[in-house]
This record gives structure tokens, sequence and C-alpha cells, in this order.
């Protein structure tokens, strides 16, 4: 039997700019001209017969339906890469990352078998860790860490912004139910991970809340155990959405007040002037990734 699929170059340019969130990004990929991507999308909508972006004056931005066929076309285009057959490969390049446990946990791990299918030839070794880095020639190579935690970078760090954050209070349901929004979150105990001090203060200068004194507190060494202890119904804790995002659409959590964009955005340092092409690999992957998680108003993949 004939199969029925959509024009196929128009399935790559809408994967490609559902990837980046810009044509123009999706062009450089392609080495096609912005206006074919345009053209592109518009023959596939026309196929489809249905929208599968939002137009609006200078920008653009992904519809529901548009949402859900990239996330559809993101797998299958995963799938295609790791079965696609090609000689055989030399021994994997090992890059070690340094990365905070709760974000490794909730964001990272879940999307590795993309980066694996994405840049076979390097072997990732994941290292949890919130200490200060310091870059050594033999290793870690990179880090993941959250700007402003650790001071400004040493002379002899590179760091680029990778992924923007937003946070806001998160608490178990049954919580949560127990009054208003505002009261439930300003009145529970307050948790708080000691490597992230300035989370509460942070978060209430960037919604605008006055903070006071919290009636009881409970610290945890790792952001995994304190957002557990609020799923458990111990008090309220500060989520970031990226890394919630699961907890919150299963029910686990709930989030009464919403999401904040927070003025410290998740960075990626690496060794100054290390040209390593493993590490240029990994940079471009994170952006990618960073691009498909989306936003609390327009979120993407998980």
């Amino acid at each position: 039997m004939k199969r029925s699929l959509p024009p196929l170059n128009a399935l790559r340019a809408f994967e490609a700019y559902a990837r980046h969130g810009r044509l123009a990004a999706a062009a450089d990929e392609l080495c096609v001209t912005h206006g074919a991507v345009s053209r592109q999308l518009k023959r596939l909508e026309a196929n489809l017969g249905v929208a599968l972006l939002v137009r609006e004056a200078g920008a653009s931005r992904l519809t529901a339906a548009g949402q859900r066929f990239a996330g559809a076309l993101h797998r299958l285009f995963d799938d295609l890469e790791l079965a696609t057959p090609g000689p055989p490969r030399a021994a994997a390049r090992r890059l070690e990352l340094l990365c905070p446990g709760g974000f490794s946990i909730n964001w990272l791990l879940p999307r590795l078998a993309r980066f694996a299918a994405w840049a076979p030839e390097v072997r990732l070794d994941v290292v949890d860790s919130s200490r200060p880095w310091r870059p050594a020639p033999d290793g870690p190579h990179v880090a993941i860490r959250i700007q402003g935690f650790e001071g400004v970078p040493a002379a002899d760090v590179e760091c680029e912004v990778f992924m923007d954050r937003f946070t806001g209070p998160v608490l178990s349901p049954r919580l949560a139910a127990r009054g208003t929004a505002a009261e439930t979150v300003l009145d529970a105990p307050r948790l708080f991970t000691r490597s992230l001090p300035r989370e509460w203060a942070d978060w209430a200068a960037s919604a605008k809340v006055a903070l006071g004194p919290a009636p009881r507190e409970f610290g945890f060494d790792r952001s995994f155990h304190t957002l557990e202890a609020a799923a458990s119904g111990l008090g309220v804790a500060i989520g970031d959405w990226a890394a919630v995002r699961p907890e919150l659409e299963q029910g686990a959590l709930a989030a009464p007040l919403g999401f904040v964009a927070s003025s410290r955005p998740y960075l990626v340092l690496w060794r100054r002037g290390d040209g390593n092409p493993d590490i240029v690999a990994f940079r471009r992957w994170l952006l990618q990734e960073a691009a498909r998680t989306g936003s609390p108003e327009h979120p993407g993949d998980l």
C-alpha cells in the first residue's frame, strides 16, 4: 500500500523549527534561507489542514496542535537517528559533567537518550555535585550551574546561559487545599536547599511578594530532597518549573501561585579557551533541549 505521509522536507523544517524555537536557527541547521523554512511550514499546514504556528508581529510560536505534533516528530527523528546504519564507530570519547542532583534527576537524565543519539561518539559521565567548580585538563570538563550562587566565575572559566529559569512555591495538593493560595504559601513551614540559600528571597523579589519570617523552616542538602519533602506535605518549597513539571503534571505537587521568571538562569561552564569539540557539541545540545522545553506559558517537550 502507498504511504500517506506529509511532505518529508516540510517535516524536517518543522521539526528543526520546533527544536530551536526560531526560524533563523532552523534555516542555519538545514542550510537554507529563512524564507525557505517559512514556505515549508506553510506547505505542511496546508497539507495537514491544521494551524501549527501562531504568527505574530516579528515572532511566531507553536499552537497546542503544533506542540503535540512536534513532540511526536522529535521522538520519531530520534528513533530514526538511532536506527540509521553507518560505518563502525570509534570508541566513545569521555566527557565529564558536574551537575546538581535535582536538576540532573528531573531534567537532564530523562533527555540523555536524545544526547546519546545526537552525539554517539561522546560518553557523558554525570557527577552529582553543587560545589564550586574549577576546571582542570583531566576533568571535569564542563559544569551546569545556576547564575549567581557560586559568585562570579573565575578568570579561567567561560560560561553561557542555556536556559531561563521560572520559579514558584510548590507544595502537596493536600496542603494547597487547606486555604487560599497566598495564605497557604506564606503560612506553611518553609523548605529550602542549603546550596540555594537565596531562592525564597529571589522569588519574592521577582514576584513582588512581601515575605515575612517563616513560621518554621526545614533545610536539606539536595534540592530533590527539598521537593520530596514538599510532596510529602511537610511544607512549601521553591520549585524550578523545568525541574518540577513532571510532578506538577502527575499531581504530586501543586503550584498555586504559578511561576515567575527568575533573575538567575542556568549556565553551562567550561575551561576558557578549551576548543574540545565534544564540549561544543554538548553546549549546542543543551541549547536545543532548552528550546524544546519551552516555558510555563508555552510548554514544550518533557
